[in-house]
């Protein structure tokens, strides 16, 4: 949890900053890492505990990051960003 309020609070700094709106989604990449790093930890967890219904965690996990790939690049589209790096 407190990786993920280290990664949310420094979207927040670098919002302060004026360039933030040409660096467009890569003010992001900190609180993506710490989400990945979360999301492999809970993973790691769920793996250990061997859930009676663990194929329903997995399958929501999974739609999870599928709505949000998708959001992405709806939102990608919807203000015509582009991707350079």
């Amino acid at each position: 949890m407190l990786l993920i309020l280290i990664g949310f609070a420094t979207r927040v700094v670098i919002g302060f900053s004026p360039t933030v709106w040409a660096s467009s989604l890569r003010t992001f990449i900190v609180l993506y890492f710490a989400l990945i790093i979360c999301i492999i930890y809970l993973s790691k967890e769920l793996l250990e505990l061997r859930l009676k219904y663990e194929y329903v965690v997995w399958a929501m996990l999974i739609i999870c990051a599928v709505v949000s790939f998708a959001v992405t690049l709806f939102f990608i589209q919807l203000f015509n960003i582009t991707l350079s790096l």
